[in-house]
């Protein structure tokens, strides 16, 4: 049982791991990670059948700093935990991000993955929440002037610190996914398995968060929403409660650095939305 590259012909046993977790991510979702970085894909198959799996998504370096790699889709079916699978598919995958000059890895863990990650070499960084908005009646009221998306660095550089221009157009690719532009922000959104997503959202300032939120719920009011966001950044909290959010969920953001490496600067405080725990 030794890992292997995933390919489109392990779909299905893809999705069958995501349903028997409970993820919201769909088939979009493990055909994107698959179509950016095919060979970054491991699983591990029993039976005939892959029931593990661990993969990477990387971005690139900016101003001089490390180019970054987020991974992400590390789960194992309930059927075969305690076997070691989680830990033999992260160790392959971090020496093989070492090898290739990822000096910056990240990850979002759960409790039940912490531990392992920690002994990867991993350390906690910051907490991260998910909030949920149940259905509603009442629409919401798009407000103030949102445009087509268009991929900004200016904007997005800085608040998420690395180049996302390979992810956030490939995220448009998925059946009803869509996206929108204003002043001073951009937020996106697509479908899930259990809930519609929103994110990732990048503004300079809450107003321009609260233009885009509108944007989103007046689409999808009538929906289950997921958004997943920073709690350090207090004006998403509060945009998120006072839009019908509430927290449910609590992970934690964890960083490898190889030796003498150092992120570049960042904003955490201008993402008001993660683009997922897989992507960051």
């Amino acid at each position: 049982m030794e890992p292997e590259v995933l390919t489109l012909a392990d779909l299905d046993d893809l999705l069958a791991l995501c349903r028997a977790a409970n993820w919201n991510q769909t088939e979009a979702d493990w055909r994107r990670v698959l179509k950016l970085e095919p060979e970054l894909c491991l699983g591990i198959r029993a039976s005939g059948h892959i029931v593990a799996a661990a993969a990477a998504v990387t971005y690139p370096a900016w101003e001089g700093f490390p180019p970054l790699a987020w991974i992400g889709m590390v789960l194992t079916h309930p059927d075969h935990r305690g076997h070691g699978f989680a830990r033999r598919l992260m160790t392959l995958l971090t020496t093989t991000l070492d090898r290739r000059g990822f000096a910056v890895q990240k990850l979002d863990a759960t409790s039940m993955g912490q531990p392992l990650y920690e002994q990867c070499g991993f350390r906690a960084e910051q907490p991260i929440e998910r909030w949920r908005r149940e259905p509603s009646k009442k629409r919401v009221h798009a407000t103030g002037v949102v445009e087509p998306f268009q991929y900004d660095p200016a904007l997005d550089l800085p608040a998420f610190g690395w180049d996302r221009s390979r992810l956030l157009p490939s995220l448009l690719e998925a059946p009803g996914a869509d996206a929108a532009l204003t002043e001073g922000g951009f937020a996106m959104g697509r479908p899930g398995a259990i809930a519609t997503y929103f994110g990732p959202c990048a503004a300079r300032s809450p107003l321009a968060a609260k233009r885009l939120a509108n944007w989103f719920l007046a689409r999808h009011h009538g929906e289950v929403v997921f958004w997943d966001l920073l709690p350090q950044n207090g004006e998403a909290q509060a945009l998120a409660r006072s839009l019908g959010f509430r927290p449910v969920r609590t992970l934690v953001r964890m960083v490898r650095l190889a030796p003498g490496s150092t992120e570049p600067p960042r904003r955490d405080g201008h993402i008001f939305a993660i683009a997922g725990f897989e992507f960051g």
